[in-house]
């Protein structure tokens, strides 16, 4: 047989597998494949082939294919974040103060830099300002990695702390990548006798369903929850004979896919009295964390840590042993410092189901265990402990009970149980009950919360909590500001006994240009009120917008020069041109597909446009422009006369001087034309005449001008 026909029945060819050439082509025989059978009927001169399914070309589906979203090259810009507060006090002085961030940004990197300034009994007699972080990041999306310069916090891997410093900090970044998930997803294999149709089902919601060719083939990539799954897969010939595939599934985020590092490391000086001094800086430090997915199954990772006086290196894993029992995960660290060595060991275990949950951890330390985060004076806990058991009950119901335990070695040792059950009565209401138990000194805590929603933004909540010797009772109406222009409020009271009495009502109002907050709190006697403005100033494309406080990306979206139009992310409103056309959106995802438009109908009827939408990817915390390709086509409608007082006939053709944009000529002379400029030439034709005539456009056109009647020369 050809080789190009087994190529087209999907047949594999077995290695070694010998060819002969013939006429330029490559036969093989059939007696060489131990996986196939044949038969020839001589009278028919028919060759009748049969091939096992396993030796049939698989196909494969992948579920969690996603396209990498680059982000758009990005223009030269900055914005301006401003936070001020003021407070009143019946019992102290006033206080004021803000927090100011200034930002830039260019093709390289995103430069940044934060401060507060604070004065307590005038501004600015006594006013005090503070550097805060001071931070260049460069971002590589396509590598899966970041740069930082200048103050930012450690990664604390498994088992270390996380401190802020001032140094350098080069590692891998998957929030870079959205659409990147780094632990393992599920994949089932199976054959098809023959052309078949496959459904794939996990936690029994169908996710697919593709067609598959007769042989061997695999789903990859399925997409599942954390916790446990249970994954189905159905597969149909074009018989209407079934076959199910089943498997148990464990996902959980700490894993790593096969093959997959994740690393930091890390150079600097620990930053010290944050938010007093701007620029204290103490102990210098190196550290290095990297975790690698050995199997899809076992992520093993190791961590580094380096000061003057002290050295500290650990391992960790995490293995999930069984898809029912969920994920266990360890850590071993040692120290040296001038004050000896120690140790630490870490064991967990984790499970989270659809209907039942659990999870414990327990941290053991030496004496003279050092490592990054722990002052010089201070020894790490001798062991702690924590556990959790949860369970979904009917009825959209949930019961959860914690236990934390931290035998501290200079401090009083803590042990807690707590208890929270939570229901659903109705639709619209929540009920919850909590209690805890501290087991050294027996104070209890019991609590009950019942919320309700009251639809448009708006809910309410009535709560009761009672301590050993005291009693408090909260009734709260609320209503979320929207995420547009608009108003919301919270009002609450909490009257008690043994307990201090408080009173709160807050107003909250957005504005395109900023948030802004009042509010008035009553507590044991004593009144206070503080106002907040919140907001920014962003520069971008030779524009300076005042905007919302930018927390992420932005973009500045100009929509032809028009005014008061609505603009819409993802379909919400979320800003209205300003005079000039333009509107600042201050909430776009970083790295993420962000869907921009804007309301049609806020534009003139003359208006002409290529396309309402656009689709944008910024980088972490840098603008966009976004120029919508709207223009008014300066038409206008003309009324046409021969030099005999006669109309132009219908039918004729009228075109701009130099032109080939023809514009046919309706009833009574009248025909629309576009691209007038102040002052236009014009021909018409009709059969084998012509005749010119000059039109003007009026300064104060209007949206659909009429000009006329003209004079239209003939043999000019």
């Amino acid at each position: 047989m050809p080789r190009s026909e087994l190529n087209r029945w999907g047949v594999t060819l077995p290695p070694g597998i010998e060819a002969i050439s013939h006429d330029g082509k490559d036969y093989h025989s059939l007696r060489q494949f131990n996986a196939l059978e044949y038969s020839v009927d001589s009278a028919s001169q028919t060759l009748a082939v049969q091939v096992k399914p396993g030796h049939l070309a698989s196909s494969s589906l992948n579920l969690g294919a996603s396209e990498f979203s680059k982000p758009q090259a990005t223009t030269l810009g900055g914005f301006i974040n401003y936070d001020l507060f003021h407070q009143f006090r019946s019992d102290t002085n006033d206080a004021t103060s803000g927090t100011f961030e200034l930002a830039g940004f260019s093709q390289w990197g995103l430069l940044t830099t934060t401060m507060l300034a604070r004065a307590q009994d005038g501004w600015p007699n006594d006013a005090d300002v503070v550097r805060l972080n001071t931070t260049l990041r460069h971002d590589e999306p396509s590598k899966l990695r970041t740069l930082i310069l200048g103050d930012s916090y450690s990664r604390p891997g498994a088992w270390g702390r996380s401190v802020l410093y001032g140094g350098i900090q080069w590692g891998t970044n998957f929030d870079t990548r959205p659409d990147f998930t780094t632990f393992p997803l599920p994949e089932i294999s199976g054959e098809a006798t023959m052309p078949s149709t496959v459904e794939v089902y996990a936690n029994e919601r169908r996710y697919a369903q593709d067609q598959l060719d007769a042989g061997p083939f695999s789903v990859r990539n399925i997409p599942v929850t954390t916790g446990a799954n249970d994954l189905r897969l159905t597969v149909t010939d074009v018989l209407g004979r079934e076959q199910v595939i089943e498997r148990s599934f464990y996902a959980n985020q700490q894993l790593l896919r096969s093959g997959l590092h994740d690393y930091s490391y890390e150079l600097g000086a620990i930053r010290e009295n944050y938010s007093r001094q701007s620029n204290q800086y103490g102990r210098g430090f190196a550290a290095a964390t990297h975790r690698l997915g050995l199997t899809d199954d076992f992520t093993g990772g190791v961590r580094l840590e380096a000061l003057e006086d002290q050295q500290t290196a650990g391992l960790s894993s995490v293995w999930v042993t069984d898809p029912h029992l969920g994920v266990v995960t360890s850590a071993v660290a040692g120290s040296m410092s001038d004050g000896g060595d120690g140790a630490l060991a870490s064991l967990g275990i984790e499970h989270q189901g659809r209907q039942f949950s659990f999870s414990a951890n327990t941290t053991m330390t030496t004496p003279r265990f050092r490592q990054l985060g722990l002052r010089e004076n201070m020894a790490a806990p001798r062991w702690s402990t924590r556990a959790t058991l949860g369970a979904r009950l009917s009825g959209g119901s949930a019961a959860r009970l914690n236990f934390v335990e931290i035998d501290q070695r200079d401090e009083a040792d803590n042990r807690i149980v707590s208890a929270n059950v939570s229901f659903s009565p109705s639709r619209d209401t929540a009920l919850n009950l909590y209690a805890s138990q501290e087991l050294n000194s027996h104070d209890s805590f019991v609590g009950v919360t019942l919320s309700m929603s009251l639809g448009s933004r708006r809910t309410a909540s009535l709560s009761h909590s009672r301590g050993k010797d005291s009693y408090s009772n909260r009734v709260q109406l609320q209503r979320s500001a929207p995420r547009g222009n608009g108003i919301g409020y919270r009002l609450s009271a909490e009257p008690g006994h043994g307990e201090p009495n408080r009173g709160d009502a807050l107003v909250t109002a957005r504005t395109d240009v900023g948030t802004y907050r009042a509010q008035a709190a009553h507590y044991d006697g004593d009144t206070g009120y503080r106002i907040n403005a919140t907001g920014g100033i962003a520069l971008l494309g030779g524009s300076v917008l005042a905007t919302r406080r930018i927390d992420d990306s932005f973009g500045m979206v100009r929509v032809g020069g028009y005014p008061n139009v609505a603009v819409y992310n993802d379909n919400q409103h979320v800003a209205t041109t300003n005079d000039s056309g333009a509107a600042l959106v201050a909430d776009l995802r970083s790295f993420e597909k962000n869907r921009l438009s804007f309301e049609l109908a806020d534009l003139p009827l003359e208006a002409s446009l290529n396309s309402q939408r656009a689709t944008v990817v910024p980088g972490y915390r840098r603008g966009v422009l976004v120029d919508f390709d709207v223009s008014s086509p300066n038409g206008a409608l003309l009324t046409v006369k021969l030099t005999n007082g006669e109309p132009l006939p219908a039918g004729a053709i009228v075109r701009h001087a130099g032109s080939d944009e023809r514009f046919p000529v309706a009833r009574r002379g009248e025909v629309w034309v576009t691209g007038l400029r102040a002052d236009n030439q014009f021909v018409a034709q009709w059969g084998l005449q012509s005749c010119r005539f000059e039109a003007s456009l009026p300064a104060d056109a209007g949206p659909m001008p009429r000009i006329g009647p003209l004079i239209c020369q003939e043999g000019l």
